[in-house]
């Protein structure tokens, strides 16, 4: 059990760093950092029980070659109560199964063609609004959600889905707000790659899920609206548009 607080300074951006596979953390808090309360970088920890709290940017900074196993976390009082990840490129297949942090993109992330991203059960993705990021997948996606823990893609505003991300207050999200997921496709497209996630806040002339280049317009558009999509022509794609819901 550590508890590690106030520090940070420009040239000391993290209060944790973990660089080593080998790590594993039971219990803990990272509080009162001037910056981002930990760093992962090509590494796989095992975090659990642990507190990030008044931390002057995100709770925890992650590129994309990691993948942390991550439990009982708790944040509040962060810049960012999130996991912020690195934009960029896959380097190899990942999976995202950390359903007790939300992760949150700040940048594009592509799943290129040969790789596969997997989502675990609950797990929630949130885009920055100042930035409006894409998941875009050129290769393979894996949202293998339940009825109960769906997968969940959204706004870093919507704070009905992993609580309130940007600690500033009851927000009411808007349309448009989400980067969204886009395909490349090039292939077919299996029911199984989206089954049970949820894509938020994309709405009418935003497409929540856009499909581009793809010779199976036909099949795609039976599985979208098996989905409950409602689907329309644009340019040329195939963009999907979520019905609106309300949490």
């Amino acid at each position: 059990n550590i508890d590690v607080r106030f520090g940070g300074n420009t040239s000391l951006p993290f209060e944790v760093v973990i660089e080593s596979s080998g790590v594993s953390i039971a219990g803990g808090c990272v509080r009162n950092w001037a910056t981002n309360g930990m760093r992962i970088g090509a590494s796989n920890p095992t975090l659990t029980n642990f507190t990030f709290q008044n931390n002057a940017a995100a709770a925890v900074t992650m590129d994309l070659v990691s993948n942390p196993t991550i439990g009982g976390v708790t944040m509040s009082g962060n810049f960012v109560n999130a996991l912020n990840l690195d934009g960029g490129s896959l380097p190899a297949n990942a999976v995202w199964d950390d359903a007790d942090i939300v992760y949150r993109l700040t940048g594009d992330v592509t799943v290129p063609a040969g790789r596969t991203l997997t989502l675990g059960a609950g797990q929630i993705v949130k885009s920055s609004v100042s930035a409006e990021p894409s998941l875009i997948v050129a290769g393979r996606l894996l949202a293998n959600g339940t009825a109960a823990q769906p997968v969940i893609f959204t706004s870093d505003k919507d704070d009905a889905a992993g609580g309130d991300t940007l600690n500033d207050g009851a927000q009411t999200p808007f349309g448009g707000e989400s980067g969204g997921v886009r395909f490349l496709v090039f292939g077919r497209l299996r029911r199984r790659a989206v089954e049970l996630a949820e894509i938020r806040l994309r709405l009418n002339n935003s497409p929540a899920l856009r499909l581009l280049r793809s010779p199976n317009a036909a099949e795609i558009l039976r599985f979208l609206h098996q989905l409950a999509l409602n689907v329309e022509i644009d340019r040329g794609e195939i963009c999907a548009c979520l019905r609106q819901r309300e949490s």
